[in-house]
């Protein structure tokens, strides 16, 4: 355990998420200012999920607006969080009255990832 100054511990990013996350390796396709770009998540939760870039692309330079399509699953709005060169950690923004359906694909795709 890493210790904050002032004898507090820190916490991990795992330790922080409010949903556990599950690895998963899925096709899926980032659109973000007017391309689609092809993408793979790596691991989800209910509330959001990490997603690999092609090496072409830089992760650090995606601001803003995006959605994420699944590919006969569910297309959502999603809000970056984090980034490394090729890998960003990002929030899924259902609107309200659909964050109860999103739960359940989400759920839904998770059972049918191999393990």
């Amino acid at each position: 355990m890493e210790w904050q100054q002032g004898g507090m511990p820190t916490r991990s990013a795992a330790e922080q998420r409010a949903h556990t996350r599950h690895k998963i390796t899925r096709a899926a396709v980032l659109h973000y200012a007017g391309t689609q770009i092809p993408v793979v998540l790596q691991d989800m939760s209910k509330s959001g999920a990490r997603i690999a870039l092609p090496p072409t692309r830089k992760a650090d330079n995606l601001q803003g607006p995006m959605h994420v399509d699944i590919p006969g699953v569910m297309r959502m709005r999603i809000e970056r969080k984090w980034g490394t060169a090729t890998t960003m950690g990002v929030a899924f923004e259902p609107p309200a009255p659909r964050k109860a359906m999103l739960e359940v694909q989400i759920q839904r795709l998770l059972r049918a990832a191999p393990r």
